[in-house]
């Protein structure tokens, strides 16, 4: 995993602080830059989340959370 070129984790509803504290106490440098929360993630039929649409959601600024 190329965790280094991470540049966002997204959450289902949590306390993004403390989440983002807790990621930076345990893994450093490797911890995410940003924490995003978001009511639900865009699925397919399989239950698979969907990627494509959950980054072009976070582009146009659409959280839901």
């Amino acid at each position: 995993a190329k965790l280094l070129n991470r540049r966002a984790t997204i959450v289902m509803p949590a306390d993004a602080p403390a989440l983002a504290r807790y990621a930076r106490e345990r893994l450093g440098v490797r911890a995410p830059r940003k924490v995003v929360i978001v009511a639900t993630l865009p699925r397919n039929a399989n239950g698979k989340v969907v990627k494509r649409e959950l980054v072009a959601a976070l582009a146009q600024g659409r959280t839901g959370g």
